[in-house]
């Protein structure tokens, strides 16, 4: 009479933190383990971390200017403060530039203090200004200014106006 035996043999539970993928595993990065920004969680499943971004805010959307007269030559707008508003960690810096926009003739435009921002001075931003010329045309000018960092690219617009105020003669 035989006797036969069966054994059976169970694949031991998955542990997670080991830093080996096992059986119902989607990840398993050890002690690296975690919330976000760790891409994988303590349950070791992917982590669904919201992506790093950022915006731009203007302080002042009309920079207002009254064109120089002649014996001027150039003329200094309003300013405007451009910040960088972090969202979900972002902490790259961000370099500002004028992508379109500035009328011509134009003297110059700056950013002071220069135009890239580290992430502690995003708050604090970078004074935006135009320098006109005496035949810059009057108007509202749409100014484009771009803000690049962490391998994206956000803009913001802000209005250049150029007035003129005649003098009459008393």
């Amino acid at each position: 009479n035989c006797h036969s035996r069966q054994f059976m043999v169970s694949a031991p539970e998955p542990v997670c933190g080991n830093s080996v993928v096992e059986s119902g595993e989607q990840c398993d990065n050890g002690a690296s383990n975690g919330s976000c920004p760790a891409i994988c969680s303590t349950s070791c499943t992917i982590n669904a971390c919201p992506v790093p971004n950022f915006s731009l805010q203007a302080s002042r959307a009309i920079l207002t200017v009254i064109r120089p007269n002649p014996a001027e030559g150039i003329r200094s707008s309003d300013n405007s403060i451009i910040t960088v508003i972090p969202q979900n960690g972002f902490n790259k810096a961000v370099t500002l530039s004028v992508q379109s926009g500035l009328p011509s003739p134009i003297d110059s435009h700056t950013f002071s203090p220069p135009k890239t921002l580290t992430s502690s001075q995003y708050a604090s931003g970078a004074e935006f200004r135009v320098i006109i010329r005496n035949d810059t045309p009057l108007g509202d000018h749409p100014i484009v200014i771009q803000g690049v960092g962490g391998g994206l690219t956000r803009t913001i617009q802000v209005i250049l106006r150029v007035v003129d105020i005649k003098f009459e003669p008393i």
